[in-house]
């Protein structure tokens, strides 16, 4: 063979050689291509494991898919109002991770707290409200929305839904304990005062120094529960009608005057309740007695 012959043999050679490593290239891009698909379908999660400089759209789009969560790993450049959504309807608690623009984004907000299940103390995903941006969190209809579903998101509120009364009146009349998360002003409002502790003592802890010291309030804590008034005021503490009520309130944990536990019983219940008084009130031996003979005769 001559020198051309072989310029030309090795030429054809090389051309081959080139065009085998491609495919054999191509061939294992195609391969970990399908093995990446394979492993976000088994677990959209698994998208943290594969480079983020081979991660695409369908790749991402499929991962959300799968589980909401993986957005968290979803590189910022792919990113997009598709992807966002796909996630979300999946779990509507990875709106955490969407872009910042799409934090004041109602729509999209409102799709992701609207999956909560009521009851279902797993699957609260109004608390997406938590990560929306300060104007959605002081959005009438949007916290709503998410404290009819979710009355503890309350604690997510801008400053202006925490003081609003109408909200607040209907929230803590389902749910008393939300009053620590009201306005200043709210929490010294006597009217949700009264509502939250006659639905539970124990929210007079929450309440403003005024209503703790607000007779008519603190009686009715007491009633309800007894504990309650710890969180009295000085200015009460030794009031003989606030703690009388809460004792006889509670006559009907007691059996009835006749059996032979009831005046063992009764007498715990006048110590429990008086624990939370004054010095003066504890030490009064007339007020126990007094107390005792009117649990004996309801």
């Amino acid at each position: 063979m001559n020198r051309i012959g072989y310029q030309t043999s090795a030429r054809l050679l090389s051309q081959c050689s080139h065009k085998l490593t491609r495919n054999r290239t191509l061939n294992s891009r195609v391969q970990g291509a399908f093995h990446n698909h394979r492993m976000v379908a088994e677990d959209g999660c698994n998208l943290k494991l594969i480079q983020k400089e081979k991660i695409d759209k369908i790749l991402a789009w499929s991962a959300v898919n799968n589980d909401g969560f993986a957005l968290e790993h979803v590189p910022e450049r792919i990113k997009d109002d598709d992807i966002e959504y796909a996630a979300i309807s999946q779990n509507g608690l990875a709106f955490q991770f969407v872009r910042k623009k799409s934090r004041d984004n109602e729509k999209l907000l409102i799709k992701a707290i609207s999956q909560s299940k009521l009851g279902n103390p797993f699957y609260n995903t109004a608390e997406a409200v938590q990560f929306a941006s300060k104007r959605l969190r002081n959005n009438l209809n949007v916290m709503k929305i998410a404290i009819n579903l979710n009355p503890l998101t309350y604690r997510f509120a801008g400053k202006s839904i925490r003081d609003h009364k109408g909200l607040a009146i209907k929230t803590v009349q389902s749910s008393p304990c939300v009053v620590q998360y009201l306005s200043r002003r709210l929490r010294g409002d006597k009217e949700i005062s009264f509502l939250a502790v006659r639905e539970k003592g124990f929210t007079l802890k929450w309440l403003s120094k005024s209503m703790k010291n607000n007779r008519k309030i603190v009686e009715e804590a007491g009633k309800n529960e007894c504990e309650a008034l710890q969180f009295a005021g000085k200015e009460l503490q030794n009031d003989p009608e606030i703690y009388r009520s809460s004792i006889l309130a509670h006559r009907r944990y007691l059996p009835s005057p006749d059996k032979s536990e009831f005046s063992q019983r009764a007498h715990y219940l006048i110590n429990y309740v008086l624990k939370y008084a004054g010095k003066s009130l504890q030490k009064n031996v007339g007020f126990r007695n007094e107390a005792f003979q009117k649990l004996g005769n309801l």
